[in-house]
């Protein structure tokens, strides 16, 4: 019994943190347009309640997060950009995707 109610206040990841950065030749533009657009329709449809966008490098560099409601929309939200960050065909994947349990308070 007591496992149950451990599992029951267990956190859950319910934001996505993409990081787009750049080995010398900028940030990977589709992806980062392809994701930005996904992540706006989340947010129009309520699925998402907050986009951030911090700007970090000389390049281009920039991490998005993008608040879900609920975890299981964090979850299908990664899941969906997954092969969109996987078609990246530099030497070095520029983009990165994880789940995260909320968006840091930017001020």
């Amino acid at each position: 019994m007591g496992n149950e109610q451990e599992v029951l206040e267990r956190p859950t990841a319910r934001a996505v943190e993409d990081t787009f950065s750049s080995v010398g030749s900028g940030i990977d533009e589709h992806a980062y347009e392809q994701i930005f657009s996904m992540a706006t329709e989340s947010l129009a449809s309520g699925k998402a309640t907050l986009i951030s966008r911090v700007p970090w490098g000389k390049e281009g560099e920039v991490t998005l997060c993008i608040q879900m409601r609920h975890g299981i929309e964090a979850y299908s939200f990664e899941q969906s950009i997954t092969p969109i960050i996987a078609s990246d065909d530099s030497k070095k994947p520029r983009t990165k995707a994880s789940l995260i349990l909320t968006c840091p308070v930017i001020e």
